[in-house]
């Protein structure tokens, strides 16, 4: 079973390994937070779609979506972890990155 770090487990510095400041992964994971609806720790397609249209302006099609799940998804569980997700938002154009995490 996948377990689900608590807030209070989450330390920024972990991630300082994709080449971006701890303030803008602290801002990815309140995006990441704010989608995971569920509590669970994982986005789904869904969640992933309206975090891009809400945050990026971007209105993503469902095969996009399901490409950058198939892209992203270490695990292979048709979900995204916050790590998998964040390795996903440093690839993006950075100007597009900017406008979903500012």
């Amino acid at each position: 079973n996948r377990i689900r770090k608590t807030t209070s487990q989450f330390n920024a510095k972990d991630y300082l390994k994709y080449g971006i400041s701890e303030k803008e992964i602290i801002q990815i994971k309140d995006v990441f937070d704010h989608f995971n609806l569920d509590g669970r720790g994982f986005l789904s397609s869904i969640d992933l779609r309206a975090a891009f249209k809400k945050f990026a302006n971007f209105n993503a099609d469902k095969g996009t979506i399901y490409h950058l799940i198939s892209e992203f998804d270490e695990e292979m569980i048709g979900e995204l972890s916050f790590e998998d997700f964040i390795k996903m938002i440093t690839l993006i154009d950075p100007y597009e990155s900017s406008e979903l995490i500012s």
